[in-house]
């Protein structure tokens, strides 16, 4: 699984917003809040069922790697300390892999 992260739901709506600028279909406020939370909150949950996971954050133009696993063992990861705060609030299992 390849999940790309944004810093928050804002972005989110301004992507959807661009989306439907160009004829794409359009999403809701209420929405885009639930899966924003709740995609992470799945994700956290559920990430041990993977065999594997690519956890990029896309929040920039030039997106960036945070996090590889494959078979529950960490094959790349930036510093802890170089981890977004959507990250830390809402991957705490996954973040608790990183030393």
């Amino acid at each position: 699984m390849i999940f790309l992260g944004l810093k928050n739901q804002n972005l989110s709506q301004l992507r959807v917003t661009d989306r439907v600028s160009e004829g794409g279909h359009y999403v809701n406020k209420s929405t885009i809040d639930a899966n924003f939370t709740g995609n992470l909150e799945k994700l956290d949950k559920y990430f041990s069922l993977m065999d594997e996971l690519i956890i990029i954050d896309s929040s920039e133009i030039d997106h960036k790697l945070l996090l590889s696993l494959q078979y529950h063992k960490i094959t790349y990861a930036v510093n802890k300390e170089e981890l977004p705060l959507w990250f830390i609030q809402y991957l705490p299992q996954i973040t608790s892999l990183l030393k």
